[in-house]
């Protein structure tokens, strides 16, 4: 996925650096401790690390939250995405219940 400046009124830098946020959760550069390895990402890590960045250029937060908001959405709705795609639920043994 990668967001189209034309679509959001808002700075290219701004949609630029979303688009950096968005690679950088695909590609594992920010990731989260699981108990069986790393895990994706979640919309709010990714959220906070948008901040993070236009924060340090000299935007304001709360200018670019609705895009925050739609990069923080879109990568769980992605993370939901690939749960159901490739969770494989454990096996249980009915007996045993």
């Amino acid at each position: 996925m990668m967001y189209d400046y034309k679509e959001f009124d808002y700075p290219y830098n701004v949609v630029r650096i979303a688009n950096e946020c968005w690679e950088m959760y695909k590609d594992g550069t920010i990731s989260q401790a699981g108990e069986h390895g790393d895990l994706m990402a979640s919309g709010w890590m990714i959220s906070t690390e948008f901040y993070k960045k236009i924060k340090q250029i000299g935007y304001e937060e709360d200018k670019y939250k609705h895009m925050a908001e739609t990069l923080m959405n879109d990568v769980d709705e992605h993370n939901e995405y690939l749960y159901d795609k490739y969770y494989e639920p454990s096996e249980t043994n009915e007996e045993d219940e």
